[in-house]
């Protein structure tokens, strides 16, 4: 509703009156009546022992496939091969009837309009998600789905210290350009954020941002962890001076220990992971313990299926999901592909929801370009969806693998072609460098058995 209202707008009245709203209205009144209940909620279960928060679950869960069989053509047939049926549903284990994965983005391509709830009339979101490192996809997010993963994060950030009017700085891949800056103008307003470009920073860009830092003293820092390492580097090698925010969110990429022990030294302030998918089927997020992740029962259904042992005789398990609050567009039971291992233990902080210890998901190396650039894996990766995903012919996947400052090889999962090749040539050099030599190298598919990193560097 606040974002049809805002749209109305004539351009030059939607600046002061998203502040005038911003600042006026109380949180969380300031993002809708909507937003506000939710994110009331999630305040007062945050501390539910686990038998009601498995309750609260469980009643969701009924109401979601009661909706999905009703009002949805891939449901209902899906259900009646299994005679499963929702309404009687007493216990999680009445699942046991139904294949444990049943939804993939293969699945979800081939039978998309089937999958839209037809009674559905609120307003939904398209988005559309993947494309260098796995199948991509179009779904609809519900706005109670969408907003309350605002809320979850809003939530996270009130176990960090940071409260819900505070300034946040964005560091989250790919360049800020006008139209990006255009289409995202609302949320920067009402979430008080400032984006910065991550595709671009060389060694002036970096002292800029720090300078901004130090001038602007934001409240809290969020971004990529590579993103983040790459200004720590900077401002650990030149030991600099820079203000430290009351936390800093990470997300979107596996946080590793190292990047985690860079950011927090550079910056002086503590790291807060979270770990979440576009789909919207899933959220976990760190608390002011810092003992792992914590996954948000109230947003979805998560089942974790033992895979394999680690070298640690750690047990790792699959992730599959449930949405149970996207009515507009059914995921149940759907494989993120994400492998984590959980924790023995639960929170010191009292929360009773389950504790995720690591995350075992894609991840990539910074590339670093002769003019002092450093390009972290998802700029690339958003680089590539951005400019070349959709006009290349028969390619799946993408890895860039740096030989040298200015030598790449290209691995493409797809057929051969020159036009392909063409463009990729024409496109590549402005993010790499306009000196850039390309090679390419074709598979027929991703290798069984290893990790897909999107970028890979030889040279050190």
């Amino acid at each position: 509703m606040l974002r049809k209202i805002y749209d109305g707008l004539p351009e030059s009245l939607r600046k002061p009156a998203a502040f005038a709203f911003y600042y006026t209205v109380p949180f969380p009144y300031n993002r809708g009546l909507l937003f506000a209940r939710i994110y009331k909620q999630l305040m007062e279960t945050q501390y539910l022992d686990e038998q009601a928060l498995q309750s609260l679950q469980l009643e969701r869960l009924k109401h979601l496939l009661s909706h999905a069989y009703e009002n949805t053509g891939y449901y209902k047939k899906l259900f009646a091969k299994y005679d499963f049926q929702p309404k009687k549903i007493q216990d999680f284990s009445d699942l046991s009837v139904l294949p444990r994965i049943i939804l993939t983005r293969e699945e979800i391509n081939r039978n998309f309009d089937e999958l839209v709830a037809q009674n559905y009339k609120c307003h939904k979101i398209l988005l559309r998600t993947g494309g260098t490192t796995r199948v991509p996809m179009n779904f609809y997010v519900s706005e109670t789905a969408y907003l309350t993963a605002l809320a979850c994060t809003q939530r996270q950030w009130h176990w960090a210290g940071v409260k819900p009017k505070d300034l946040i700085f964005v560091f989250r891949g790919g360049l800020v350009t006008k139209k990006a800056i255009r289409s995202r103008r609302f949320y920067e307003r009402i979430n008080n954020e400032v984006y910065f470009s991550t595709s671009d920073m060389n060694e002036s860009v970096l002292e800029r941002y720090v300078d901004m830092i130090n001038k602007m003293k934001p409240a809290a820092i969020r971004g990529f962890p590579s993103c983040l390492q790459i200004i720590s580097d900077y401002i650990m090698e030149k030991k600099l001076y820079v203000f430290s925010p009351k936390a800093i969110q990470t997300s979107s990429e596996v946080l590793l220990p190292e990047q985690r022990k860079k950011i927090e030294s550079a910056f002086n302030s503590p790291v807060f992971d979270a770990y979440g998918n576009g789909e919207h089927t899933v959220i976990a997020t760190e608390c002011e313990k810092h003992q792992g992740l914590h996954l948000n029962q109230e947003f979805g259904y998560t089942e974790f299926v033992k895979v394999e042992d680690s070298q640690e005789g750690e047990n790792i398990f699959k992730v599959v999901t449930t949405s149970l609050l996207n009515d507009a567009f059914v995921f149940f039971r759907y494989d993120t592909e994400d492998l984590v291992v959980l924790a023995e233990s639960s929170c010191s902080c009292g929360r009773k929801m389950p504790l995720i210890k690591k995350i075992m998901g894609r991840c990539g190396d910074i590339i670093r370009c002769s003019d002092g650039r450093k390009i972290s894996p998802v700029s690339f990766a958003n680089f590539w969806v951005d400019n070349l995903r959709d006009n290349l012919k028969g390619i799946k996947y993408v890895q860039l693998v740096q030989e040298d400052f200015d030598f790449f090889v290209v691995k493409l999962v797809g057929v051969k072609d020159s036009g392909n090749e063409k463009l990729i040539r024409n496109v590549l050099p402005l993010l790499l460098g306009k000196n850039v030599r390309l090679e390419f190298e074709y598979l027929s598919c991703v290798p069984a058995g290893k990790k897909w990193r999107v970028t890979i560097s030889k040279f050190q």
